[in-house]
């Protein structure tokens, strides 16, 4: 019964960690106000349309997995409500409470500061302006150096697995009991 007891305790005392772990960090208020800004300046605080965007098509792809007749009202109401969701969200600041954190963790107030400095200033509004579209074609670029780089990836490895005795089937480690 003792040992019950104390199995008990344990297991109390750890879900007492785990919620105390999920707590956010507390971040002093001159560094969580240095944050904000650097967020609102880079415009990392208005990507809402891009989340309801990106919500909303992976949302009607799954609907039109089992139905895929459904209609253009049943698409408009999925991208309104996921709008309307994703605005009240940002808007509670439920995405950004928990970036917040993670600018504190990586930057002090005085490389924020600077941060802030540098996206204030002309080269700094360009890249803002301009980011966007660097992410997008450099995910392009990396999609297309995947595609050329891939074959090559496909045949070294069947190459070696062959090599080493490991059957494979169109490019398919076979499993093999040992």
């Amino acid at each position: 019964m003792k040992s019950f007891k104390i199995v008990i305790l344990v297991f109390a005392l750890s879900l007492v960690v785990v919620v105390k772990a999920d707590e956010p960090p507390t971040i002093e208020q001159q560094k969580l106000a240095a944050i904000k800004q650097l967020m609102a300046i880079t415009g990392a605080t208005s990507n809402s349309a891009q989340f309801s965007a990106a919500f909303s098509q992976q949302m009607v792809s799954i609907l039109r997995q089992s139905n895929p007749s459904i209609s253009r009202q049943g698409i408009n109401i999925v991208y309104d409500e996921v709008g309307k969701i994703v605005a009240e969200e940002f808007a509670a600041e439920s995405l950004q409470s928990q970036i917040y954190p993670i600018y504190a963790h990586h930057f002090n107030l005085e490389e924020i500061q600077l941060l802030i400095k540098f996206n204030q200033s002309k080269v700094g509004k360009k890249a803002n302006k301009i980011m966007p579209r660097l992410v997008e074609e450099s995910v392009a670029a990396a999609q297309s150096w995947s595609q050329q780089v891939g074959p090559k990836i496909s045949t070294r490895v069947s190459e070696r697995l062959l090599e080493a005795g490991i059957p494979i089937q169109n490019n398919v480690v076979v499993q093999t009991e040992e």
